[in-house]
């Protein structure tokens, strides 16, 4: 009998943490909410795939300039006192 299939591997995941000034912060990653608020810490990172990610973080109507980070599988990726304004 033939083996089976190799199971296709699952996207590397890598972390990413945030803080913004002031906190409170929703983040949104790719254009999509994460369902998360800032601060993100060290301790509770996000798990985003591996790659280039635009993040936004979005606070009482204002949002910042989209920035991208490079998440990648063996570091933890950080933003810290990102200013919404």
């Amino acid at each position: 009998p033939k083996p089976p299939p190799p199971k296709p591997a699952a996207a590397a995941m890598g972390k990413f943490a945030c803080s913004t000034s002031p906190t409170g912060a929703q983040i949104w990653v790719d254009g999509k909410n994460t369902g998360r608020l800032t601060p993100v810490t060290l301790g509770n990172p996000l798990s985003l795939p591996v790659g280039k990610r635009k993040v936004v973080f979005k606070l009482n109507g204002k949002s910042t300039k989209p920035q991208v980070v490079v998440i990648d599988a063996e570091n933890l990726t950080k933003l810290i006192n990102v200013k919404v304004e």
